[in-house]
Order: structure tokens, then C-alpha cells, then sequence
């Protein structure tokens, strides 16, 4: 058992949650909490180990399946903290006693799989990783097929924000990096639909003609980053540009409420 709030490991959980530098070097990421754990342990996530504070865990489920993994004897270690120990690396106001290392797995686009009816999306520059989070909990709830990020200033889904929002999708919805030239090269290839969200657009996205006649083929729907939008060759080579109507004085909505109503729109009728 680790009881030392300044253990290596403890020391090394805390610069995973506060550096994405320190978390490509690890190579790994930390979640915490019963449902990100869970969630990894039930995706056959590459989790290297978990580890509980039973001072502070109060979750049955999560009780009762490491009780399993013990019992199996095949799943990952399981490391044990006290609650002082696990309190110094948790960045939360109240620490759950339960987390989880799990490794980076680098993904491309060639590790992707789209189905003949695909929905996708492309997002340029993510920053926030709250959106994201997000982003993934929604795309998971259309069944879409995956998330592709763009750009050099974007956030990742092993943000501790991004994992916490997701509420475990990031384990699930297939999530890649890659550039716009290869994006579309991807998406052409597959004879995709490319639709690109911008307020500047002259159709509304419920307009007749603007998405209703796509909605049973393979879409790629592009999303611009929270400050500046779309970028001009992204624009240009989207098939369909359209926007999302707005009252008042704002100019454009937050980009995780934004993505729901568009992928709610291409999936009309297609959802239980």
C-alpha cells in the first residue's frame, strides 16, 4: 500500500493530469472516478493499473469488480493508497478513490473503420476540453463512427476536463489526429458528404434541401474552433455550407451545443 503523499507514483499522477507534454513522455493518462474506470475496464481500454484508496471508495460496482479482476487473476494491478495518498494526487474537490493509468494509444485515420452510412466528425483547433468532452458524450449518443481533430492548437481527449466530460465515451467513440489535407484526401476516398458549419453560410441547417437528402449516406461534418471558425481551405472544400439560426446578439453558440443540433439534424429518423 502506498501511504506517502510524496510517492513516485503519486508524484507522477499529479504531472499526467497537469501536462499533456508529461502525458505523451508517460505515454499514459490518469482517469478517476467509478464511471471513467468502469467505463475503461468494460472497453477493454489498455488500462496498466488501477488504483483505489478503500477508505475512500464508496462505489459497489467498483468494489465488486475488483473483486473479479482479483478473483481472475488476469486484469490489471491493483495498487492500493490510503486516503492521505490518494487525496495528493486526485485533483478534485472530493477525491472518489478510484483511478486508473491507462496508455495512449496513437490512432490514424487508416485505423479507422467508417460504416457505408458514416457519420463523422472533423474538428478544427478544439480548444476547450470541456467541449470536447462533451463532443464525444454527444457523438456517442447518435452512434456516430468517430471524432477526427485538426489542427496544431487543439486540446486531446486525455485532458482530465476532456475524460470527465466525455462520461466515458472517450473509451468508445474511435478519436484520430490528422491534417485537413489528409482529412479530405480520407473523406473523398470514401465518397463522403463534407459539410461545414458556418455562421456565415446562407442556408439554415433545416432549410429545405441544406442536409435531409444526405442523412442515409456517409457524412463528414466539419466543425471550427471556438474562437476563429473554420479556416479558408476547410470552407472551400466542403460540399454544403450551413448555419445554425440565432436570435439576440450573439454571434455564434458554444461548439458542443452547436454539434448536437447538427448531428441531431443528420440523424433524424435514423435514432430509436
Amino acid at each position: 500500500m502506498i501511504e506517502s503523499p510524496s510517492n513516485p507514483l503519486v508524484k507522477a499522477v499529479r504531472r499526467l493530469q497537469r501536462s499533456a507534454a508529461e502525458r505523451r513522455s508517460q505515454g499514459r493518462f490518469y482517469v478517476e472516478g467509478p464511471r471513467l474506470v468502469l467505463s475503461a475496464l468494460d472497453s477493454a481500454a489498455p488500462v496498466e493499473q488501477v488504483l483505489v484508496a478503500p477508505e475512500l471508495c464508496r462505489s459497489a460496482a467498483v468494489t465488486e469488480r475488483l473483486a473479479a479482476l482479483r478473483a481472475a487473476g488476469n486484469g490489471p494491478p491493483i495498487l492500493e493508497l490510503t486516503a492521505a495518498a490518494f487525496t495528493a494526487l486526485s485533483e478534485r474537490d472530493g477525491p472518489t478513490g478510484i483511478g486508473a493509468l491507462v496508455a495512449r494509444r496513437e490512432r490514424g485515420l487508416a485505423d479507422l473503420t467508417p460504416r457505408p452510412d458514416a457519420l463523422v466528425v472533423a474538428a478544427w483547433d478544439l480548444a476547450d476540453p470541456g467541449n470536447l468532452g462533451s463532443l464525444l458524450r454527444t457523438l456517442e449518443a447518435v452512434d456516430a463512427d468517430a471524432l477526427i481533430l485538426c489542427g496544431e492548437a487543439g486540446t486531446e481527449p486525455e485532458h482530465p476536463t476532456a475524460a470527465k466530460a466525455s462520461m466515458g465515451a472517450l473509451f468508445r467513440v474511435p478519436t484520430v489526429r490528422t491534417t485537413a489535407a489528409a482529412l479530405l484526401a480520407w473523406a473523398r476516398e470514401r465518397q463522403m458528404v463534407v459539410v461545414a458549419s458556418s455562421a456565415r453560410a446562407a442556408a439554415a441547417h433545416w432549410a429545405d434541401g441544406a442536409l435531409e437528402d444526405i442523412i442515409s449516406g456517409p457524412v463528414l461534418l466539419l466543425l471550427g474552433s471556438e474562437r476563429a471558425g473554420l479556416p479558408p481551405e476547410l470552407l472551400e472544400a466542403a460540399d454544403r455550407q450551413v448555419r445554425i439560426p440565432m436570435a439576440g446578439s450573439g454571434t455564434s453558440l458554444n461548439l458542443a451545443v452547436a454539434a448536437g443540433i447538427l448531428l441531431y439534424e443528420l440523424r433524424r429518423g435514423r435514432l430509436p
